[in-house]
């Protein structure tokens, strides 16, 4: 397996893993607490080239640094 470090500027927000599977249209897993607090993330390469997910808040906030 290969390893690769990666550097990126995303747009988040907080939302509760509940609210993104509701943003989704996904019913949650019942082995999933839909309170968790985490981000949604929008990755964007391009105007019409975007990625989207959610993150849970802990592994958010030892990865990312906010930017101005």
């Amino acid at each position: 397996m290969k390893k690769y470090v990666r550097v990126n500027i995303v747009d988040a927000e907080p939302m509760t893993r509940g609210e993104y599977n509701t943003f989704r249209g996904w019913t949650i897993p019942a082995d999933e607490n839909p309170n968790d607090e985490g981000y949604i993330i929008y990755y964007r390469k391009g105007k019409e080239d975007e990625y989207v997910s959610w993150c849970p808040k802990k592994q958010f906030d030892e990865v990312s640094q906010e930017i101005e």
